[in-house]
């Protein structure tokens, strides 16, 4: 299995590590790598079912049920179950309370169901509590804000961006740069002026611009290239990442050829003032962006006048 993954063969990988999490269920490690694989991949169906199915086998005696739960909880979530995903997710985190995949899995349940004050309540936690975490704790950050811009609360979500979500390090990682990217984009369109912030953004993050592994990473980057009108640069990425889609084979360079080159042919077109051409570009591939991977919270560009109960 690591041969395969090594070996870029992800869609491989990915069947390896469901005939070990079938075969051993409660293999921890396998169950979180398939589930991270799953979501990268853009498959809901895959995310459901591997961690649900292996539910039969682990219970609250069992240590790293919490954790499982929180893998369960946003599984379900992806495909509508929201009832039974928090149930299993506010379960997760009282018995990994350090476990902040399940925290973030029952925001996504709340975020889904347009439940904002019960999202924004829920996020909140001790300054303290964030001491010390892994760049997760910076996503979120970003679940956090995104109550606050769906709450229209935007001078709240821009304040918040400035205080938490700006990258500070010299050198930030592709979910620290795709969450800034994403917030401060959902903001423009809704008439927000972000300044320039989509230039420190890119001065921070400009690495990513080199990096072809993750076509997440890639989708977010030509977004911020754009917003920050850094044209030669959009135009140098947009032509090695068709460079890198060219041969196929990988999954990553299949979601390369299906997504990151049409939208990076359509920003730079948006760019150019050719908005009908965007538009056109962009259109062709509407149905193939859940190669970017991620969750349904990605295509939420929603903002609402209130706050819902």
């Amino acid at each position: 299995m690591l041969k395969l993954w090594a070996g870029g063969d992800l869609r491989a990988a990915q069947l390896a590590f469901d005939w070990i999490v079938t075969e051993y269920p409660r293999d921890l490690l396998a169950l979180r790598l398939q589930h991270v694989n799953a979501i990268f991949f853009g498959r809901p169906d895959v995310l459901r079912t591997t961690v649900t199915r292996a539910l039969a086998d682990w219970d609250d005696r069992v240590p790293g049920a919490g954790i499982v739960y929180g893998m369960a909880c946003m599984g379900l979530e992806e495909v509508g179950e929201y009832q039974r995903a928090e149930m299993l997710g506010k379960r997760g985190v009282e018995l990994e309370p350090d476990d902040l995949w399940a925290i973030h899995s029952v925001a996504h349940v709340m975020e889904a169901q347009g439940r904002l004050k019960d999202g924004i309540d829920w996020m909140k936690r001790p300054d303290s509590y964030w001491d010390g975490r892994s760049p997760m704790r910076h996503h979120l950050w970003w679940h956090e804000a995104l109550f606050m811009f769906e709450a229209a609360d935007y001078e709240g979500a821009i304040s918040y961006f400035d205080d938490r979500l700006a990258p500070e390090t010299a050198r930030p990682g592709y979910l620290e740069m795709s969450n800034c990217a994403s917030l401060l984009f959902r903001l423009e369109v809704a008439g927000q002026d972000c300044g320039d912030r989509w230039n420190n953004l890119i001065e921070r993050c400009r690495h990513l611009a080199e990096d072809r592994a993750l076509t997440f990473s890639n989708v977010h980057m030509i977004i911020a290239l754009t917003m920050a009108r850094q044209g030669s640069a959009l135009e140098r990425m947009a032509q090695e990442i068709s460079d890198y889609a060219t041969p196929g084979g990988s999954f990553d360079r299949l979601a390369s050829a299906r997504i990151s080159v049409p939208l990076a042919a359509a920003m730079t077109a948006r760019l150019a003032g050719d908005f009908q051409a965007a538009t056109d570009t962009l259109l062709t591939a509407r149905f193939d962006f859940h190669y970017m991977g991620g969750s349904i919270a990605r295509d939420s560009i929603r903002s609402r006048n209130s706050i819902s109960t």
